[in-house]
């Protein structure tokens, strides 16, 4: 009888536990969601107890910009015609809990709308993004996944695109 409610303890409230505290700082690969190739790194960082992403470096064809500006981006928008690289796109996203943050926002460079976002750990190298306007049911989701600096300055991917 105490070995049962030992072993239910643990898998109602431990395990659980052992997932929450998954940390998104760090270096993710950001996809292009249609062509499923690698468009972007996005460095995740803490900010006054809140998640910002800034472009740390861009994946380019030999036909496109090698160091394209945010030509999209509202004229009142600080970030309107400058560098995508090194932009911040993902702002302001408060910790809802330990695989969840909730409240911020993200730029879509492209089209240089400004969305409602969160982001969710799926796994400690996959990262949910979810882009949404007025509710999150009305939006679109993209994975990031999880790369790792080595001292040399060069990325290596820990985590593939499935």
């Amino acid at each position: 009888m105490i070995r049962s409610q030992f072993v239910f303890f643990t898998v109602v409230f431990l395990f659980p536990i052992l997932g929450w505290g998954q940390n998104p700082i760090g270096v993710w690969k950001a996809y292009d969601s249609e062509h499923k190739k690698p468009r972007s790194l996005i460095k995740i960082y803490e900010k006054e107890d809140r998640l910002w992403g800034k472009v740390i470096k861009l994946f380019r064809t030999q036909e496109e910009n090698k160091n394209p500006l945010c030509f999209n981006c509202k004229k009142n928008d600080l970030r309107y015609n400058q560098p995508v690289l090194g932009m911040v796109l993902l702002k302001d996203l408060r910790k809802k809990n330990g695989v969840r943050w909730d409240q911020g926002e993200v730029l879509d460079p492209d089209t240089g709308n400004i969305y409602s976002c969160y982001l969710e750990m799926i796994s400690k190298d996959k990262l949910k993004v979810r882009g949404y306007l007025g509710f999150s049911l009305f939006g679109r989701t993209k994975y990031m996944y999880r790369v790792e600096e080595h001292e040399e300055g060069t990325v290596e991917i820990i985590s593939k695109l499935k």
